[in-house]
């Protein structure tokens, strides 16, 4: 199997009124006027999330989605849009889409059938949720059901995080992007490419995780957006980022040409270059540019690579990923 295209999307990408924000623009827009005396008592300077993360911008909305539309069915349309064009396809001839997001515009409605909608195709359609593992987790059913016959299949991890945050959580806005990544999985007989090994695994967690907090239905007292995680919650994500990186290493055998962890923070990826030895340019990258784009960021960092004029053919790449839960996950693909 191989990737026949990819596609990415990002907030300006829908509406060109939408930019990037990076390190200088952000502030009157989360903060309003007050901004310079706010970062004087908060002691931060304007610089602050490359200083504390490595981000230097992020994509946010900062208008509502149209009535009647979500601002992660746009982003997916337009990212798998973009990969099936690349990929020389028409979405009538896809045979299945498997959609990741941990942020769904319906909780109870499959993301990956209204895009099977908007696309105007009948392919099977289904939704992965493992949090920020959700993207390679996708990946992984795409490969599998290429394996078993399958010859057209669509990735599409969205998410729309900036949008589940108090407006008063500066932290992690600044922290957290909108965006979608899409990969075009063709079956390619005889070819010497695609899904080499994978293992999956979990954590037992404790603590306050980095979730919604409430059960559900909702309740009128209840607040339906982000919290931070508390320390043992922390603790327990390190543990699984350890066992990823520890079973990328076994499945790879230490032959990876690309190293693609999942990026949250610049501290999170120097730990995973100690524990692999393996650069991480590539992600470094990705967080800079956009910031922490959730189970998206592995599909996003794969385009990129694939739009950059240094990958050669028979490379292999090394994808590793933790996702609350917790769960865990680490690919070798072989381009």
């Amino acid at each position: 199997m191989r990737i026949a295209g990819s596609g990415a999307a990002f907030p300006s990408d829908i509406d060109p009124n939408e930019v990037a924000l990076d390190n200088e623009t952000v502030w009157p827009v989360f903060l309003g006027e007050g901004w310079r005396a706010e970062l004087k008592r908060r002691g931060w300077r304007a610089d602050h999330a490359n200083d504390a993360w490595g981000v230097r911008r992020r994509h946010v909305w900062r208008r509502p989605a149209a009535p009647g539309s979500s601002h992660a069915e746009a982003l997916a349309l337009a990212a798998a849009r973009s990969a099936i064009d690349r990929a020389g396809w028409t979405a009538r001839e896809l045979q299945a889409i498997v959609v990741a997001t941990s942020t769904p515009p319906h909780i109870s409605s499959s993301l990956a059938a209204r895009l099977a909608g908007a696309l105007e195709t009948d392919a099977a359609a289904f939704d992965v949720r493992a949090g920020g593992a959700s993207g390679l987790a996708a990946l992984s059913q795409a490969a599998l059901l290429v394996s078993n016959g399958v010859e057209r299949v669509l990735v599409v991890a969205v998410e729309s995080v900036p949008e589940f945050l108090e407006p008063d959580d500066i932290k992690n806005r600044l922290l957290f992007s909108c965006a979608a990544g899409a990969l075009a999985i063709g079956a390619a007989p005889g070819e010497q490419c695609g899904l080499v090994a994978s293992r999956a695994g979990r954590v037992q967690a404790t603590g306050q995780a980095f979730t919604i907090p409430g059960s559900l239905p909702p309740q009128a007292d209840q607040r339906y957006t982000f919290q931070d995680a508390d320390p043992a919650y922390l603790e327990s994500l390190g543990e699984a980022w350890g066992l990823s990186i520890e079973a990328l290493c076994e499945i790879s055998r230490g032959s990876i040409d690309y190293f693609l962890p999942y990026a949250v923070t610049r501290g999170q990826l120097e730990r995973a270059h100690e524990l692999s030895g393996f650069e991480v340019t590539l992600a470094l990258d990705s967080l800079r540019e956009n910031g922490c784009t959730g189970c998206a960021n592995l599909v996003l960092q794969v385009h990129a690579l694939l739009e950059s004029s240094e990958l050669l053919s028979a490379q292999t790449l090394g994808l590793v990923t933790v996702g609350g839960g917790v769960s865990w996950q680490a690919i070798v693909w072989r381009i």
